[in-house]
């Protein structure tokens, strides 16, 4: 369970965000704004992981 006021984002919702800044079409600020998240850094760090490991870097950890 997400700690109370800790928002979680699909698998799809991220690759969405991240394509479109990847790929030039906005920027994060205009993303973080557009989608209403707490910052562009989120969409800097999300992009930052694709860039690294592709979609595999978005998708949930297991827990435990």
């Amino acid at each position: 369970m997400a700690k109370p006021g800790k928002r979680s984002f699909t698998f799809e919702f991220k690759l969405e965000v991240v394509r479109r800044f990847v790929a030039g079409e906005a920027t994060a600020a205009d993303l973080a704004s557009k989608h209403d998240l707490a910052s562009p850094r989120r969409v800097e760090n999300w992009a930052r992981r694709y860039r690294l490991d592709c979609e595999d870097a978005l998708r949930p950890r297991p827990k435990g």
